[in-house]
C-alpha cells in the first residue's frame, strides 16, 4: 500500500471516529436518542442539499467531485454515529 492509501484510510477512519466519539460523550451525559443522533439528522440535511446542488447547478471546475467527497464523508460520519448509538444501546438494555 502506498501512502495515498493509507492516507485515505485514516481520513475515513477520523470520519468515523468523529461520529463515534460524540455518541459516546453523549451517551454518558443523556439518554435522549434525538441528542445522540444530531450528527445523523444534520449529516442527512446536508447530504439533501449537496444533492440537490449536484442536480441543478452547472459543473464549475472540481465543484463536483468535491460535492461527492464531501457526502462521501459525511456519510462516514453517519455511519459512525448509528453504529456507536446501536452498541450503546444493546449494551444498555444487558
Amino acid at each position: 500500500m502506498d501512502s495515498s492509501t493509507i492516507r485515505l484510510i485514516l481520513i475515513v477512519g477520523a470520519f468515523f471516529m468523529a461520529g463515534s466519539i460524540y455518541s459516546i460523550v453523549t451517551s454518558l451525559f443523556t439518554r435522549n436518542a434525538y441528542i445522540r443522533h444530531i450528527p445523523s439528522f444534520l449529516g442527512a440535511a446536508v447530504i439533501i442539499y449537496y444533492v440537490y446542488q449536484l442536480m441543478t447547478t452547472t459543473p464549475e471546475g472540481f465543484r463536483d467531485i468535491a460535492y461527492i467527497l464531501s457526502v462521501i464523508m459525511i456519510g462516514f460520519v453517519i455511519f459512525g454515529n448509528v453504529i456507536t448509538n446501536i452498541i450503546v444501546n444493546m449494551r444498555r438494555r444487558n
